[in-house]
């Protein structure tokens, strides 16, 4: 995996959950404290700087009221 391919991935989870939160009309702040992390976590998560722990995503998730899912790229495997 390439460091592009990683930046790529952490920016679409990035725009995903700033247009989750924003749909839901909560702010930063709001999303911090109903994850229980730090503002800066979301800032820096919201600007593709850091990548979430699998807890901290699900977490995430939850707030943001939206599911986590990974699917498999080649359908031929069902």
């Amino acid at each position: 995996m390439t460091e592009e391919k990683l930046y790529d991935t952490r920016r679409e989870i990035a725009n995903f959950l700033k247009l989750r939160r924003k749909q839901l009309g909560i702010t930063q702040q709001q999303l911090a404290d109903l994850c229980g992390v730090n503002i800066i976590t979301v800032i820096r998560t919201e600007g593709a700087k850091f990548f979430l722990s699998t807890k901290q995503l699900i977490l995430f998730c939850e707030a943001l009221d939206c599911e986590l899912k990974l699917l498999p790229k080649n359908k031929s495997y069902f």
